[in-house]
């Protein structure tokens, strides 16, 4: 399975190399990137009043721009603060079952809560939502076991919670979804 990571706005290509290579130790047969190009962040996709990107629409631009890519997945990674109506923000959102899936690292960032800088911690967040993302174009829905990847973050805590892995139930459906491509 060939999966592209695409930078939305301004983003470490680094860190987007490093979120590739997380993501395939853990996803069976994959091939991850970084594509050569970033898509820019649309203003009419901005809530001047939130501070904060409609996260749906900006998952609409990534499925637009990227629709003759002969990735099977498209994961779309930003800086920028995002939200859905409703939720004050997401970490990302993806289609389920679907190509396309994006994540933000604004709220992954270990200085929002106090703490100093940490590439560390922030790579494994970024891989763990990553993860989770990419399962959910997979078919594959919340998980209630709290230290699968699968598992809704409703926080940074439940984000640290969660193991870099899928439990077996969802490792074994992922696999089968992963055959059907």
């Amino acid at each position: 399975m060939k999966v592209s990571v695409t930078p939305i706005g301004k983003f470490d290509l680094g860190l987007a190399e490093d979120i590739c290579i997380g993501v395939s130790k853990v996803i069976p047969k994959v091939e991850c990137f970084v594509e050569d190009f970033s898509i820019d962040l649309p203003r009419e996709y901005y809530n001047p009043i939130r501070g904060q990107y409609h996260s749906t629409m900006l998952l609409h631009e990534l499925e637009s721009r990227t629709r003759a890519s002969t990735s099977h997945r498209i994961l779309g990674v930003t800086e920028v603060d995002i939200y859905v109506p409703g939720m004050n923000f997401v970490f990302g959102e993806a289609r389920l079952p679907g190509r396309c899936c994006l994540i933000s690292t604004f709220r992954l960032r270990p200085e929002l809560y106090g703490l100093p800088r940490d590439r560390g911690i922030l790579l494994e967040r970024c891989v763990k939502e990553a993860l989770h993302e990419l399962g959910h174009t997979l078919g594959l829905q919340h998980c209630p076991l709290p230290l699968c990847v699968m598992h809704f973050s409703l926080n940074i805590y439940s984000v640290d919670r969660k193991k870099p892995d899928f439990c077996r139930n969802c490792r074994s459906k992922l696999e089968r979804f992963i055959e059907a491509i």
